[in-house]
This record gives structure tokens, C-alpha cells and sequence, in this order.
């Protein structure tokens, strides 16, 4: 049995638990990459060097080799990313709008997006949630693109006319917001490794 001088036991599972969401984080990213073209990762490893991931021939990994990696990481069998990535920055396409949701400069009319961990049926019911509680929840469309293989759903809303523009902030932070609180409630499962 190896033992570790400096590290307790409680040390040892909060690490863990911080590695589950580190690697959730990741799989969220990566979703999103994968998900929204022109997106682009820059992934901080320990040793302080940044890989840029994006669909482009040029980045540094693909990414859809990187969410292969992702992948076979959540199987115990498999090395954890979480463990070298320190962190991850989305951009490209996507830039930050509000906490967690993306604006996506590719569309001629204003889109969010963001992902979740929460399955696609969870998902239906609680946009028609905020279709229902909003005024211009009428004017937005939404998208939904599952990745099964890293447990992870794509959200991407779009405005569908110019009026709706004006609110499209507040409905994607609000859908965002619900997701994170059903995410809380234990609507989605958080993997162990």
C-alpha cells in the first residue's frame, strides 16, 4: 500500500472530489467544442503549458480527438485528464455572456449557448418552463444536442427576431440558472470514478 506522509485522509477525498469536478468541467468544454463550430479550448496543464484544441487542422489536439480522450477518461481503465488539465478556457466562436453561458458570433441573429449535465428529457421540460415564464420566450428557439458519450447535453438558443435579441441574455442565464439548480437537486448524477 503506498502511503503519503503530508496527505489525510479527508485530504484524499476532497482531492478526489475536486478531480470529479475538474472533470466534469472538462467534459462541459469539450461538449461545447465539440458542439459549436469555431470553437476554441485552451487547456492549462501542470506543467504550466497551454494546448489549443478546436476543429482545426492546425490546433494543437483535435477536438474531437481531445473528447476521445475525455471520453475513455471516465472509464476507471483509463488515465483521468483531470489529473493534467488544470484548467480550461473557452473562446473562438464563443465568448463569455454571462456566467456559464457562451455567445457564439456565427449567426446573424444573437444565440447563447451552454451545456449541462442533465439529460435531454429533463432538459425539455425546463425550457418550456422558460418559454412559458418569459414575455419574449416565444421569439427564441432552442436546440438541443446530446453527447452521450461524455454525459453531457449542448443547449443553444437562439433569438428569432430582433426584439427577442434584447432578451436573449436574461432567458439563457435563466435557462442556465434552472439547469444548475436541477444539477443541485440531484436531477443528474454525478459520476464516480
Amino acid at each position: 500500500m503506498l502511503t503519503f506522509p503530508n496527505v489525510s485522509p479527508v485530504d484524499n477525498l476532497h482531492s478526489a472530489a475536486e478531480r470529479r469536478r475538474q472533470l466534469e468541467n472538462i467534459r462541459l468544454a469539450v461538449g461545447l467544442a465539440h458542439t459549436v463550430v469555431g470553437t476554441e479550448l485552451t487547456l492549462q496543464g501542470e506543467d504550466e503549458v497551454d494546448l489549443r484544441s478546436s476543429g482545426d487542422t492546425d490546433s494543437d489536439i483535435h477536438i474531437c480527438r481531445l473528447r476521445q480522450v475525455v471520453v475513455a477518461s471516465l472509464s476507471p481503465q483509463h488515465p483521468d485528464v483531470s489529473s493534467w488539465i488544470r484548467s480550461v478556457t473557452v473562446g473562438g466562436a464563443l465568448t463569455p455572456s454571462n456566467a456559464g453561458v457562451y455567445r457564439f458570433s456565427g449567426h446573424p441573429l444573437a444565440q447563447r449557448w451552454f451545456a449541462t449535465v442533465l439529460p435531454q428529457t429533463s432538459l425539455v421540460e425546463l425550457l418550456e418552463r422558460v418559454s412559458a415564464e418569459s414575455p419574449s420566450g416565444a421569439d427564441v428557439e432552442a436546440v438541443l444536442k446530446p453527447d452521450p458519450g461524455l454525459e453531457v447535453t449542448v443547449v443553444g438558443i437562439s433569438a428569432t427576431t430582433p426584439a427577442a435579441e434584447l432578451a436573449i441574455d436574461e432567458l439563457s442565464l435563466y435557462a442556465y440558472q434552472l439547469c444548475l439548480t436541477a444539477e443541485l437537486l440531484g436531477a443528474a448524477p454525478i459520476r464516480a470514478k
